[in-house]
């Protein structure tokens, strides 16, 4: 066996670099390495088709196994009791009126009035009170105060928000916050004095 003259292929590699360029080079070295890879994966396709079909045929036993799991579970409709429940109740709307005058000072915004509007929903036991709030703050202040009316009044729901900046170096955004309380519909309602403008 002759001795490996690592000298002498180096000085072949430097005149097949002077005579061809590198780019001419390096793109027959990726082209060997393709051909290569592509050598490698045709010789074994029976295994990688095999594993293939062997992943499909668990991923398919796992839907079957979900599916069958999700019908037995008995549908249960929920009654008008529970759907209830996960209402507000009417006589308690002044304190959740004062719940988003806490959550603003909490998140550092500024409201100092509301809008309020009771509308009944007739025939489905469901009122509606619209509570629109002009607020100013920070935008993070202003999301703040959302998550945390929103996480304080599960029942409420966010309809509206508009944001107003005066000029580009305004770091305190105006905004107008239009919120919608979903309450149980009340035998007795609550003193008109809470419809109209906080003060």
């Amino acid at each position: 066996m002759r001795n490996f003259d690592g000298s002498a292929l180096g000085l072949r590699l430097q005149i097949v670099l002077r005579r061809w360029g590198i780019l001419p080079v390096l793109a027959l070295l990726v082209l060997l390495l393709g051909v290569g890879a592509w050598a490698r994966l045709l010789a074994r396709p029976d295994s990688v088709s095999a594993s293939l079909e062997a992943l499909l045929l668990q991923r398919k036993a796992e839907l079957r196994t979900a599916r069958a799991s999700v019908s037995e579970v008995p549908a249960q409709p929920a009654s008008h009791e529970t759907y209830a429940l996960a209402l507000g109740d009417s006589a308690q709307v002044e304190h959740y009126v004062n719940v988003l005058f806490e959550m603003a000072e909490r998140s550092e915004i500024q409201l100092d009035t509301g809008e309020y509007k009771w509308q009944a929903e007739r025939g489905i036991g469901v009122d509606r009170y619209s509570v629109r709030l002009p607020i100013k703050g920070s935008y993070v202040h202003i999301r703040e105060f959302c998550e945390r009316a929103l996480i304080a009044l599960p029942f409420a729901s966010i309809d509206q928000l508009s944001l107003k900046r005066e000029t580009a170096a305004d770091e305190n955004v105006g905004a107008t916050l239009q919120l919608t309380l979903f309450l149980r519909s009340p035998d007795v309602r609550p003193a008109s004095g809470l419809e109209g403008n906080r003060s």
